[in-house]
């Protein structure tokens, strides 16, 4: 027979518990990323928020920087992930205007 946990007078149901489960291992996961330096290809997808099948397209593409010691296996640098995100900022509206004002200023 499963144990069943009390919540404010209320029995979660086992699905409620499996949910629950699920979102702290989700958490624990995101507290390893943000300690580690180097990643794996899955851990580097999480962090990311994308799809292990496209970070592959990226490395096979080398639109991202990557290390494969073994041939195989690859990692990344969280430093270098970062950076790949971080490429082509958008500017603001003020930042635009400030822009044109000094190329005016400059004529």
């Amino acid at each position: 027979m499963t144990q069943q946990i009390k919540r404010k007078n209320n029995l979660m149901k086992p699905f409620e518990i499996d949910q629950r489960l699920e979102e702290i291992e989700k958490n624990l996961f995101s507290i390893k990323l943000q300690s580690k330096e180097i990643l794996t290809l899955e851990e580097a997808a999480d962090y990311m928020g994308m799809k292990k099948s496209y970070l592959y397209k990226l490395t096979s593409s080398n639109k991202i920087k990557f290390f494969s010691p073994l041939g195989k296996l690859i990692y990344f640098l969280k430093e270098d992930i970062n950076d790949f995100l971080l490429q082509n900022p958008n500017k603001t509206i003020s930042s635009i205007e400030d822009d044109v004002q000094d190329f005016w200023s400059k004529k």
